[in-house]
């Protein structure tokens, strides 16, 4: 399920089927983080996916998207939080 698309957002955050939680093309990720890197065109690479285990971690990355200026639409952050919520009770 995506959370937000590059059509309505600044990002682009799905759950995949190991209920990971994808940043894909993600403008904040550094060598430090936990990514996945897509190979293409002769071993270049050319995406860099921010990989995330929990709903509160990816909260807390879309927190931090909006604070460095991109537009996330507010239904991600209500989603995410209703999910959290949903989980946790």
């Amino acid at each position: 399920m995506a959370y937000c698309r590059f059509s309505n957002s600044d990002i682009y955050l799905y759950e995949n089927f190991n209920n990971e939680i994808i940043c894909c093309m993600c403008s904040l990720v550094t060598s430090d983080d936990n990514i996945e890197e897509s190979e293409h065109n002769n071993g270049a690479f050319d995406a860099v996916d921010k990989i995330m285990f929990t709903k509160e971690e990816a909260l807390a990355h879309v927190r931090e998207h909006i604070e460095n200026g991109d537009y996330v639409p507010s239904h991600v952050i209500s989603t995410l939080m209703q999910e959290i919520n949903e989980e946790n009770s």
